[in-house]
C-alpha cells in the first residue's frame, strides 16, 4: 500500500527533528488541495494571493540581507495538467512560463518572472512528483 503525501511528510519531519538536520528547501504536491507548494526558508510567512492560481509566501520578519519572498503556491495544478496530458515528475517552470504567457495582469507576470521562477532556479526545485 502506498503512503499518502501526509504520511511521507510526517516521516520526513520526524526524521529531520530526530537527526537534528537543518531545513532544506522543498517542492511538493498537496493532492487534497490540488496545490504545489514551494518552500525555501524555515520561517513564518504571510500568503498573498496574486491571482486565482498563484500565491506568494512573504517572510513575516525580514532582517537585512534576507529574501522577502520565501516560497509560493500554484493552485489548481491537476486542472492545468490534465488537458496538457502532464503527469509524473512535472517541471514547475513549464507551468509558470505557460501562466506567464497567458496572463495579462502585469502584477502576476512580474511575480512569476521576478519571484517564482528565480526561487525555483536558485534552489534547484523545478520538478515535483505528480500522481497519475
Amino acid at each position: 500500500m502506498e503512503k499518502t503525501d501526509f504520511e511521507l511528510l510526517r516521516e520526513r519531519m520526524k526524521a529531520m527533528f530526530e537527526t537534528g538536520s537543518s531545513f532544506k528547501p522543498a517542492a511538493y504536491y498537496d493532492e487534497a488541495l490540488d496545490t504545489v507548494r514551494i518552500v525555501v526558508a524555515d520561517c513564518s510567512t504571510t500568503e498573498s494571493a496574486i491571482s486565482a492560481h498563484l500565491v506568494l509566501h512573504e517572510r513575516n520578519y525580514l532582517k537585512a540581507g534576507q529574501a522577502r519572498y520565501v516560497g509560493f503556491s500554484i493552485a489548481g495544478v491537476r486542472a492545468f495538467c490534465k488537458p496538457h496530458r502532464l503527469n509524473g515528475p512535472i517541471k514547475l517552470s513549464e507551468i509558470l512560463k505557460y501562466m506567464h504567457f497567458k496572463e495579462h495582469d502585469s502584477r502576476v507576470r512580474s511575480a512569476i518572472a521576478e519571484v517564482a521562477l528565480p526561487l525555483l532556479e536558485d534552489n534547484n526545485l523545478d520538478e515535483v512528483e505528480f500522481p497519475a
